[in-house]
């Protein structure tokens, strides 16, 4: 039979492989259990890296441990032939769990494209491409296969460079409505229309786009290239968003949370940053801020939360990105510019209080942790 202490060493194993290969549940998926029965244990669950599993497998194997392997690597069966998707509407929510009623976790813009794990009842587990894993329904998406994804990935790609905007039927203002477009939305171009360009959705419908609206996504990407993007350009995106409501989960021009805020911005300046401050904290080169906030400058990361203490971890709860003199302008309420001087009108206190840390990407953001727009959709 079984010990107790053959059971503790199995789900140590098991605890040091999820530490190892999946310490960050937000990108990768590994829930594995083991069951006992009689003389031998069955490991269900599944994971998205097929190396944690063969790394477990092998630590069990060595420790002459008996089991029966039930993990499932995902995909599931059901998405081999299609394991894309790409994001059909302006903004799709991505939640904790399949529901509606499910915190919502990020959201994917128009154009995104997933991959696809696995679904449950008109939900899919997906992975956004800043890795961010989570559940969205299947009215937000498109499903392809190899052939579809890499036809869409051929097709001329235009990028909207507007907060919002409208598609139409035809090249004319006064037709019917296709559907709504933010700032970062991927569209496929077909042709021109007077003012406007014909453009093709991702699930195949036609439509028109204001010519001013947009910008050919190869020219535009090849313009804000990483390894040169400077802090005017930076500062200007930001300030686009004044006023733009928070909202937690959200990365667009409908809603926006401090970290999606800060990923929006980048993003439009060619970059791929974490989505969440906890994760961006790890990006860039760190920066001795000073004890008057000197050695910051405008377009530097800045980092808020609750320090270290011998009982307590440090905690990132927030982040903002520095203007200079002082002030900063960040996601909290509403997209506003607050300032470290107590002297000013827009000082926050709380700010001052909780302030960490400052990293720093520009001029050079080709970091670790930092992926350029153009490397995760194809031109």
């Amino acid at each position: 039979m079984l010990t107790a202490q053959q059971a503790e060493n199995l789900n140590q194993i098991v605890s040091d492989v999820a530490k190892e290969f999946a310490p960050d549940k937000r990108v990768e998926v590994f829930n594995v259990t083991a069951t006992p029965e009689a003389y031998t244990f069955t490991l269900k669950g599944e994971t998205t890296l097929k190396s944690a599993k063969e790394a477990l497998l092998q630590r069990l194997e060595e420790s002459g441990i008996l089991f029966k392997d039930s993990i499932i690597v995902l995909p599931t069966t059901e998405f081999e032939k299609k394991p894309h998707g790409v994001v059909t509407i302006s903004v799709a929510n991505v939640r904790t769990k399949p529901e509606h009623s499910a915190e919502m976790a990020t959201q994917a813009l128009m154009g995104s494209p997933l991959k696809v794990y696995k679904a449950i009842k008109g939900w899919f587990l997906v992975q956004t491409p800043d890795n961010y894993i989570g559940w969205m329904d299947d009215d937000g998406f498109e499903l392809m296969d190899d052939s579809a994804f890499k036809k869409w990935n051929q097709g001329e790609k235009i990028i909207l460079t507007v907060n919002s905007t409208l598609a139409y039927e035809s090249g004319d203002s006064d037709s019917d409505i296709v559907t709504d477009l933010v700032m970062g939305n991927v569209l496929v171009r077909t042709g021109s229309a007077g003012e406007f360009v014909e453009a093709l959705l991702p699930d195949g419908r036609k439509c028109f786009v204001r010519s001013a609206e947009q910008k050919n996504f190869k020219e535009w990407a090849d313009n804000v290239n990483p390894s040169d993007i400077s802090p005017g350009e930076i500062l200007s995106t930001a300030k686009l968003f004044m006023g733009v409501p928070y909202l937690w989960g959200g990365t667009s021009a409908k809603g926006l949370d401090c970290s999606g805020f800060t990923k929006t911005v980048f993003y439009m300046n060619g970059v791929v940053l974490p989505r969440d401050a906890s994760q961006q904290v790890h990006v860039g080169n760190f920066i001795d801020a000073g004890p008057d906030f000197e050695n910051l400058l405008p377009g530097d990361l800045l980092f808020f939360g609750e320090k270290a203490t011998d009982t307590t971890k440090e905690r990132i709860t927030h982040v903002a990105i520095y203007l200079g003199e002082k002030e900063f302008i960040h996601a909290s309420g509403r997209v506003k510019i607050n300032s470290f001087s107590k002297e000013k009108s827009n000082f926050a206190p709380n700010r001052l209080r909780s302030f960490i840390r400052a990293k720093r990407l520009l001029p050079d953001a080709n970091l670790p942790g930092i992926v350029p727009v153009k490397s995760i959709i194809n031109m």
